[in-house]
């Protein structure tokens, strides 16, 4: 990676986030889902939609066409303990990351093809739950490992700071050793690391370490 482009995307992030402190959007729903998410939860369901809220936005979850929350609820009230098991096994660190993602992708379509079935009138023909959806769930699970992934986003970075071997496809393994670099690069900023905190402490929002600043700084590179 080139340096020099890193430092200068530190100080336009610097300038972004005093303007448009909009990204903290997603550190008010990590919070929130810090607080209520509980995998055995009597009532999966209930748990789950209590975890994704915020007061501001529901950008993550929720837009034209797109309801990958309001879907994985209609998935629990039909099979929870199904539901239950593919995020008991997206959340298990012990194996591999890509691994773990293609099998909760592949529950989803299982749950979709089942409700198909049982509502045929409906003509529902997508869950909703795409890569950028998964990390979302591993970001908030796991905020300092994972960060938000939208793989054009991260192309673009790539191709910007002049990383080798730019991929043409998804790189999920690839993607979380990224932003911990990232981090560690920008986090020694004092500048920026003091307008951060100084805006968390403005809202309800989650003050420890988490790889979100890392995706919010890359998504800047567009």
């Amino acid at each position: 990676m080139r340096l020099q482009v890193i430092q200068e995307g530190i100080q336009r992030f610097k300038q972004v986030i005093r303007s448009d402190s909009s990204y903290l959007v997603h550190w008010e729903s990590l919070k929130h889902f810090q607080e209520h998410w509980s995998i055995d939860a009597v009532d999966f369901a209930a748990m789950y939609d209590a975890s994704l809220q915020n007061s501001l936005s529901r950008q993550l979850w929720s837009a034209h066409s797109f309801e990958p929350k309001k879907m994985m609820l209609t998935f629990a009230h039909l099979n929870e303990d199904f539901v239950r098991m593919a995020f008991k096994g997206l959340f298990d660190e012990s194996l591999p990351l890509s691994s773990r993602i293609d099998r909760f992708m592949f529950y989803c379509d299982e749950l979709l093809s089942h409700y198909q079935e049982l509502n045929p009138s409906k003509r529902i023909n997508t869950h909703h739950h795409d890569y950028s959806v998964v990390f979302m769930y591993l970001a908030f699970r796991f905020p300092e490992k994972y960060g938000i992934y939208h793989f054009d986003l991260f192309q673009s970075f790539l191709t910007k700071v002049g990383a080798k071997n730019v991929p043409l496809t998804h790189d999920l393994e690839r993607f979380p050793k990224v932003l911990q670099v990232i981090y560690t690069l920008i986090s020694k900023d004092e500048e920026l690391m003091d307008i951060h905190r100084s805006l968390l402490l403005k809202g309800n929002y989650f003050s420890e370490k988490t790889l979100l600043l890392s995706s919010s700084f890359i998504s800047t590179f567009k």
